[in-house]
């Protein structure tokens, strides 16, 4: 087994407790936990860190009438990035 010297697993969703029983972790080893964020954090970290937009883009170099479109990714092994 290639989780071993655990008490147990926790498993934030149905893909990944799949996973650890394909690695051959006993059911009655992983337990199932709500994946959570603490959104009021953010919120107020959001509003926090709000600056003007056309002095965003103009301490950028952008033009500020131009579309803009922002892609926002985590590398990670399984997406091959």
């Amino acid at each position: 087994m290639h989780y071993c010297g655990f008490s147990g697993l926790l498993a934030i969703g149905s893909a990944n407790f799949a996973y650890y029983r394909s690695m051959g972790v006993p059911s009655a080893l992983i337990f199932r936990v709500s994946y959570t964020v603490d959104n009021l954090h953010f919120i107020t970290a959001g509003k926090a860190a709000r600056i003007d937009r056309a002095k965003v883009r103009a301490m950028l170099g952008m033009d500020p009438d131009f579309p803009t479109i922002i892609y926002v990714l985590k590398f990670d092994r399984y997406k091959r990035l």
